[in-house]
C-alpha cells in the first residue's frame, strides 16, 4: 500500500472517501482494501455498507464478498455473516437495515447484559481478593500469637 502523508491526505477530493469526515481513503485500490478490512474491524452495519458500495463502484475488480464466499463454503456461520452485514437480499439490493426501535432495544439490551457480567466478573475478583487478604491477615495474626507462645514457653 502507498504511503499516504498528511499533506497528501489533505489534497485527496471528498469523493476518494468512503464515509464523510475524511474517513476511510479509497484513491488507489490498496487504500480501498484497506478501508474494507478496517470497516469489517471498526464500522457499523450501516457504514460498512456505504464503504463496500463506493469502493464497488470506483474499484469493480476488487472482490468485496469475500465474507460471503466464506459463508458459502461453510468457513463462517449465518449468524457472523449476519453480524458482519452480509444477509443475502441486502447484499444484493444494496439496501441497509433500517434503525428501528427494536433494534434499538436489542442492541441496548445486549450492551445492558455485557455490563452486568463484566459486574459479576469485578465482584467475584473482588470477592476473591477480599477473601485473600482477610485469610493472610488471619495467618498473620496467627503466626503472631504462635511466636508469643513459643516464645514464652
Amino acid at each position: 500500500m502507498a504511503v499516504l502523508t498528511a499533506t497528501a491526505r489533505k489534497r485527496i477530493p471528498a469523493k476518494s472517501f468512503a464515509l464523510p469526515g475524511g474517513r476511510y481513503p479509497i484513491n488507489d485500490p490498496a487504500h480501498a482494501r484497506n478501508a474494507l478490512a478496517r470497516a469489517s474491524q471498526h464500522a457499523s452495519p450501516a457504514e460498512k455498507a456505504t464503504i463496500r458500495r463506493k469502493v464497488k463502484a470506483k474499484y469493480p475488480a476488487i472482490d468485496i464478498s469475500g465474507l460471503k464466499k466464506m459463508k458459502a463454503s461453510g468457513a463462517i456461520s449465518q449468524r457472523a455473516a449476519e453480524k458482519n452485514g452480509l444477509s443475502e437480499d441486502r447484499e444484493e439490493s444494496g439496501e441497509e437495515e433500517p434503525e428501528t426501535a427494536s433494534n434499538r432495544y436489542k442492541d441496548a439490551t445486549q450492551r445492558q447484559r455485557v455490563h452486568e457480567s463484566r459486574q459479576q466478573g469485578r465482584r467475584a475478583a473482588r470477592g476473591v481478593q477480599q477473601s485473600l487478604a482477610r485469610n493472610t491477615r488471619a495467618a498473620v495474626k496467627n503466626d503472631g500469637i504462635r511466636s508469643s507462645r513459643a516464645r514464652r514457653g
